[in-house]
């Protein structure tokens, strides 16, 4: 399991459980017939809302993990995409204003 991660992700987190999270995110068991219609049932019926058991929420923290790797990759293959302008790139309102319009 972990080669098929690091073959997707590019390299494994160090942590322990960001490890287990992620491998319960990416080989969780799918959810069964009966658990659907009992939240259907519950959701039809304006039952009461359950607590997030430790199955969702380690699939929840290996979701985070993962978009966390994935977000790590694309930094490195694009470093220069930052929402931040260069610092040799500032241009004052003046600027604006006595630059000439491009020519058609």
């Amino acid at each position: 399991m972990l080669v098929e991660l690091e073959r997707k992700y590019g390299r494994i987190p160090p942590e322990d459980h960001d490890k287990v999270a992620l491998m319960y995110y990416e080989f969780a068991p799918p959810m069964t017939r009966a658990a659907h219609r009992v939240n259907a049932t519950r959701q039809i019926n304006g039952g009461k809302t359950t607590q997030v058991d430790q199955s969702t929420s380690r699939w929840l923290r290996g979701k985070e993990v993962a978009l966390m790797l994935k977000k790590s990759d694309m930094e490195s293959i694009c470093p220069g995409n930052t929402a931040e302008p260069p610092a040799d790139a500032e241009v004052t309102i003046a600027d604006i204003a006595t630059a000439e319009p491009p020519a058609d």
